[in-house]
């Protein structure tokens, strides 16, 4: 994305080049704006997206664990109707 920021390449991906815009709008809110790419090597890199990946798993984890009680909900919701209307 640094490359493609900086001017050096071409977005060619549709996702990418809706981000890439998204980008530039937040650009207009600063005076200067400059880029520069830190390889994911550097310790703090490796840290930050470790707890990058920890926060998309945990999310996912939670929005299946909601599904679930929505399920149970659902079903229980079913259940007591049909204890009512007996």
């Amino acid at each position: 994305m640094v490359r493609q920021l900086n001017g050096e390449y071409r977005v060619k991906n549709e996702n990418f080049g809706k981000l890439f815009l998204q980008v530039r709008e937040k650009e207009k809110r600063f005076e200067k704006v400059k880029y520069s790419y830190v390889p994911r090597e550097e310790g703090l890199i490796k840290r930050a997206d470790k707890l990058a990946n920890l926060a998309i798993d945990e999310k996912k984890e939670g929005e299946e664990l909601w599904k679930r009680k929505e399920e149970c909900i659902i079903r229980d919701n079913i259940y007591l109707r049909k204890q009512y209307q007996n």
